[in-house]
């Protein structure tokens, strides 16, 4: 099976844009905070249950090099605390 850019079906209205990088497939990018509030919108899931099961069942699949990426927003001196 060829790789090919993956949509993250049911969560157009998280859809924030696209990367490319040579030789891969499109990967399209989703707001992971906008992706729970939809869970929540669509189940009877609270914030932490549809955390949990962004972090269980959506980040976790891999379907190859055009998987999505579920982004979260933060500041780079947030991400820069968490790394060193």
């Amino acid at each position: 099976m060829k790789d090919k850019t993956i949509r993250a079906a049911g969560f157009d209205e998280a859809f924030l844009g696209s990367f490319k990088r040579k030789g891969l497939p499109m990967t399209l990018v989703y707001d992971w905070g906008k992706c729970v509030e939809i869970l929540m919108d669509q189940s009877e899931m609270d914030w932490d249950k549809a955390s949990e099961f962004m972090k269980e069942q959506v980040e976790t699949v891999w379907l190859g090099k055009g998987t999505p990426v579920f982004m979260r927003v933060v500041s780079l001196s947030e991400c820069v605390q968490k790394n060193e």
